[in-house]
């Protein structure tokens, strides 16, 4: 019961930073569009550019995990952002997929 609980607010938690810093960082109704923007500048995929953006969150978490003081953002914070990051690669993911299925679907018809 006391995992329900944590999960259910860490979820409306969550849902919340991603309302609130969305738009922000991407600055257009594609949430996804800060990360298209980073892949055309440092001609990497929209993913990559994603992953790197997760590694530095994971790295934090990894500082934390072994024995060091929070810097700058609290371990919580860097769980949620990780998270958030690992979400928005899953919609890239996605995108991609949707991308390619519609390619092959004009090439069969």
């Amino acid at each position: 019961k006391q995992f329900d609980e944590i999960q259910e607010k860490f979820t409306r938690e969550l849902k919340a930073i991603s309302d609130s810093k969305g738009l922000e960082y991407a600055n257009s109704e594609d949430r996804l569009a800060n990360f298209k923007r980073m892949g055309v500048k440092y001609e990497i995929s929209p993913m990559k550019a994603c992953g790197l953006l997760l590694s530095k969150h994971l790295d934090a978490i990894d500082y934390v995990i072994n024995g060091k003081k929070e810097i700058s953002e609290t371990f919580e914070s860097r769980i949620k952002d990780a998270i958030l990051y690992l979400m928005l690669l899953y919609a890239i993911h996605v995108e991609n997929l949707i991308r390619e299925d519609a390619k092959r679907d004009k090439q069969i018809g």
